[in-house]
């Protein structure tokens, strides 16, 4: 019965989206979450088999969303690609209300698992609705792999019956490699990135209504992602810690996405002092997203914590010098040489944030470092360009399609 109600509501996704208001659309999601998790407590798919099935490897994950996400999906999708392994790709989508438009894979994709290896790119708490939907069949006997990234140092335990899927867990860095192996005796193996940033001349600084002629820093986050982790509040207070009155040659570009009106007002009156602040909350391509980041002369994140930092990665690859917090999984590709990387005090949570628990352990970024930073390459461009070069040659030999490809053949051979 789960099932069908699941399958009905995916069908009518479209209607409902337009009908409910975004809270009621989340309880309704918790309902089934809750109760669909129970399923994944009593799940016992059959012992891997490794002749039960060919050798190759169906990759499960959202390869059609904008989401962050779905851009993982497909960053993984290209490496398993020049891998030469068999592989088929099966796009998920969850009950969200996330858009699901890419089309990068859109002539590759298959409903038809047809090999041994299940690589699974949905996050545990979406886990539930990917086990009704695929159904157990699609587990049983096949050696399952979940690729998942997480922002914190402990592992929650609501997600715990996830991993009575996995006989290994995969992830893009250390940081939250650490966190799953306490939790799992299963192994635990970091697969890096490979960076790529594809970006259109015609996607210019005219094109977003932004100031050609002054240094723009920019900041970005997604709702989905959290507002509170991603913090732009500490990105705007470090911008105006570092201009307490605004300067005409100087501009700072917010991108938000996905985020409540409300929420962008707070944001617009916290900087309403400021005449060169720009705003940008339309939906972006992925190569428009690109492109706005290569327009800026500097990024900035102060988050709290990153699971692995993409965004920071590819300013970094475009040669754009990136201050950043110094915590969590961006520290395993950011320097102090190659990133203006900001000291931090670790803090519990006081409250709870879903997913993240009261006391979990956050980063509290000094925001008068950062403004620092902001002053620096406003005043030394040609320091700015030093740590951007710097920048790019570090992830250009770091995080590659050669080395990716190279450790998931690897670990796949040992898998076989």
């Amino acid at each position: 019965m789960l099932k069908l109600l699941l399958a009905a509501a995916l069908k009518i996704k479209p209607l409902l989206v337009k009908l409910l208001p975004r809270g009621v659309l989340r309880r309704v999601k918790l309902l089934f979450v809750n109760k669909a998790s129970m399923e994944l407590v009593h799940a016992n798919p059959k012992p891997f088999c490794g002749v039960a099935y060919n050798d190759g490897v169906n990759l499960i994950g959202p390869l059609t969303s904008i989401m962050g996400l779905g851009q993982s999906s497909r960053i993984l999708a290209k490496a398993l690609e020049q891998t030469g392994v068999p592989l088929a790709l099966i796009n998920h989508q969850p009950l969200s209300v996330q858009k699901f438009t890419d089309a990068t894979f859109a002539d590759k994709l298959t409903d038809r698992p047809g090999y041994n290896i299940n690589i699974i790119h949905i996050n545990p708490h979406e886990l539930p609705f990917a086990y009704l939907q695929l159904g157990k069949e699609v587990f049983d006997s096949r050696y399952n792999i979940m690729f998942w990234l997480w922002e914190s140092e402990e592992f929650p335990v609501e997600w715990m019956p996830a991993l009575n899927l996995a006989n290994e867990v995969w992830t893009p860095a250390e940081f939250s490699a650490r966190a799953l192996r306490k939790v799992t005796d299963n192994p635990v193996t970091v697969i890096p990135y490979h960076i790529e940033v594809p970006i259109e001349d015609k996607f210019n600084r005219a094109h977003f209504k932004l100031p050609k002629d002054k240094f723009l820093l920019l900041c970005s986050y997604d709702s989905s992602s959290l507002k509170y982790r991603k913090n732009p509040d500490g990105a705007i207070n470090a911008y105006k810690k570092a201009f307490p009155l605004e300067r005409s040659d100087c501009a700072l570009a917010v991108k938000i996405g996905g985020a409540p009106k409300e929420e962008i007002a707070d944001l617009r009156k916290s900087l309403s002092a400021y005449a060169n602040v720009y705003f940008i909350t339309d939906y972006l391509s992925k190569i428009e997203m690109n492109s706005l980041v290569n327009c800026c002369d500097a990024y900035i994140s102060l988050h709290r914590a990153e699971g692995f930092g993409l965004v920071l990665a590819e300013a970094m690859y475009l040669g754009k010098p990136v201050i950043a917090t110094n915590w969590s999984a961006n520290t395993e590709f950011m320097n102090n040489e190659n990133s203006c990387l900001v000291n931090y005090e670790l803090k519990p949570l006081a409250r709870a944030i879903k997913p993240f628990k009261a006391g979990a352990m956050w980063a509290e970024a000094d925001v008068n470092q950062a403004a620092g930073y902001i002053r620096l390459l406003y005043e030394n461009s040609e320091r700015g360009a030093e740590i951007g070069r710097k920048a790019a040659e570090s992830i250009r030999q770091e995080l590659n399609l050669e080395n990716s490809t190279m450790v998931i053949k690897e670990r796949l051979g040992e898998i076989w």
